[in-house]
């Protein structure tokens, strides 16, 4: 995306091409303005099933309604936020969204300077939502305090099938609670620990 797209010009992708499924905008490159207007319509998008959001901080205005569009939605499956920054407060809300969200199956969460606080509403998610099938938490300081609360609520989760905690700082005391996890939830297939002081080689298949 270059300077100077509007929301007029994103409507005309995402609403009037029924073949664009996959939708990858740049909050840097279109401006917090667009971008905020453009996660406000998602709710009603009936087209986008994977969506990226990348490149610059998502303020709490722009993560609450993107919590609420997530509850409303019905047709996205992929929701990825990568190299942006999301404050405490809007990460909640993001996460909180989702138990009441029947469609994502995959969410990935990269390099958003996510801490330890709002692993609990997460684990909370993991705890009610059938839907939810990849969930990646990579280069985010979870520590030891959110890899623990997530291990420990996907212990009798029966859905998720990958999970990745890469560069998470979690350190060794996380590692009992994984290791409950894997004896107790069966449905988990791939769990990737790269440079986490956990692992290795990083992966670990079931």
């Amino acid at each position: 995306w270059s300077q100077g797209w509007s929301l007029h010009h994103l409507d005309m992708i995402t609403y009037d091409d029924p073949e664009v499924k996959t939708f990858r905008l740049s909050i840097q490159k279109v401006g917090k303005e667009v971008a905020r207007a453009f996660v406000r319509s998602l709710g009603d998008n009936t087209n986008i099933e994977e969506l990226w959001l990348d490149g610059d901080s998502i303020e709490l205005d722009m993560a609450l309604s993107l919590a609420s569009s997530i509850r409303t939605n019905k047709t996205l499956k992929s929701l990825k936020l990568r190299n942006t920054t999301i404050a405490g407060t809007g990460s909640v809300a993001i996460f909180d969204a989702l138990k009441s969200n029947t469609t994502i199956e995959e969410f990935i969460l990269d390099n958003n300077r996510i801490g330890p606080y709002p692993m609990k509403t997460l684990a909370e998610v993991l705890r009610t939502n059938h839907t939810l099938k990849v969930l990646h938490v990579c280069q985010n300081p979870i520590g030891t305090a959110g890899g623990v609360v997530l291990a420990e609520s996907i212990r009798a989760n029966t859905t998720l099938e990958e999970l990745c905690l890469q560069d998470g700082d979690l350190g060794r005391p996380c590692a009992d609670s994984l290791g409950r996890m894997l004896l107790r939830n069966k449905k988990l297939r791939t769990l990737i620990l790269a440079h986490t002081g956990l692992s290795s080689d990083g992966l670990v298949d079931l």
